[in-house]
């Protein structure tokens, strides 16, 4: 592995496998009908209309769901609306990530990399096996925001289903690359810790102007605005640790 240079990626949207108990738990669903409700998109049926083991919206308002006839067509027309949602975005996400590795030393509760020094306890401890760390930038790009922006204006239900595909398919995107770094470091006869975000703990968003500083984030699109909040908006920056296998 190379230290400090920047690496940006891309991936296909199909390699990104839509999870629908974590976009019905972005809805606010209980464990429980979190449950009930992903399970009307497992591949457990042999129908025809089904993609990727996906029911097609026409044919998940045929499925029979639990609770009374008024909630069973009411869940019937929310899961349609999130199969289309979910079926819409794998078309419009232009998945996209710009990411460097640095050598990595952490004396109490400073950590200093490339040429910064941040403090943290949290991260310090939680970094503490590790002799270098990822640095990474990831988005789905601006289409997504877009169109979101579009709904709120004319549906605001619809427009929760979409925030809550978009923040399911950035953190799924996440993970595709992190077990990209961390094959990366097998590679080497090394480990990863899993991703630590700013805004978590201790580590502030003005820690995401470190990234900015490392990473050449425009290659992939994103800028940093003077909230710290990025754009385009569903689009993630973390740390991922590494450390010598046990």
């Amino acid at each position: 592995m190379t230290y400090s240079s920047v690496f940006v990626t891309q991936s296909a949207p199909s390699l990104i496998v839509p999870d629908y108990c974590e976009i019905f738990r972005y809805m606010g669903y209980s464990l429980h009908d979190r449950i009930a409700a992903s399970a009307k998109f497992s591949s457990d049926a042999e129908n025809a209309g089904k993609i990727d083991g996906i029911e097609e919206p026409g044919n998940v308002a045929n499925a029979e769901i639990a609770g009374d006839a008024d909630r069973s067509s009411c869940n019937s027309e929310i899961h349609q609306m999130v199969a289309q949602v979910t079926a819409d975005f794998q078309k419009l996400m232009t998945p996209l990530a710009v990411y460097a590795l640095f050598p990595l030393e952490i004396t109490g509760d400073f950590l200093r990399f490339g040429r910064e020094r941040i403090k943290s306890r949290e991260l310090s401890r939680y970094l503490k096996e590790c002799h270098s760390v990822f640095l990474f930038a990831a988005t789905i790009g601006p289409k997504i925001d877009r169109e979101i922006q579009k709904m709120q204006r004319i549906e605001s239900s619809r427009a929760v289903i979409m925030q809550a595909v978009g923040a399911m398919f950035i953190e799924k995107y996440c993970d595709l690359l992190c077990t990209e770094l961390k094959n990366q470091a097998i590679a080497e006869n090394m480990a990863v810790k899993n991703r630590f975000s700013p805004g978590f703990s201790d580590v502030g968003l003005e820690v995401q102007k470190i990234f900015f500083s490392l990473l050449d984030c425009k290659k992939i699109g994103l800028t940093l605005m003077e909230s710290l909040i990025m754009a385009p908006e569903k689009s993630v920056t973390a740390f991922v640790g590494v450390k010598n296998n046990a």
